[in-house]
């Protein structure tokens, strides 16, 4: 193998592990402490002009970390939901999949660590 495929094999070997590197998403086991509207954004959409969801706060007092970067105590995660959860449900849901917000702009504006991308009763690959 010549020399510049190796450069090149290298450079694409470094930027697939970069990028498992910064992979956001994390899979928790928890309890869901609260669900609520962010009274501050209150006119503010999640999903643009069409105000069918806006932003709530959910906090999460995680017990185990399944996969991605370990975290552990009570996190603050923004989601997007249209109508607050159903009491039943909200006291079933264990398992939580959570996406780092980055930007940290976004992450004061939103005042919190995560979004709330999924949340379930069953565990991850039983649905």
């Amino acid at each position: 193998m010549n020399h510049a495929v190796r450069v090149f094999l290298f450079v694409i070997a470094i930027l697939l592990g970069c990028g498992s590197a910064y992979a956001s998403h994390i899979v928790v086991v928890g309890k869901l402490v609260t669900n609520e509207p962010m009274t501050d954004l209150e006119n503010e959409c999640s999903d643009g002009e069409l105000c069918m969801h806006r932003w709530w706060k959910a906090v999460i007092q995680v017990e185990k970390t399944l996969e991605g970067q370990p975290i552990s105590g009570r996190v603050t995660a923004a989601v997007s939901q249209h109508v607050p959860m159903n009491e039943k449900y909200k006291k079933a849901v264990r398992y939580f999949t959570l996406e780092s917000i980055e930007d940290p702009a976004i992450r004061e504006h939103l005042h919190a660590e995560y979004y709330l991308e999924e949340g379930s009763i069953d565990p991850p690959g039983k649905k």
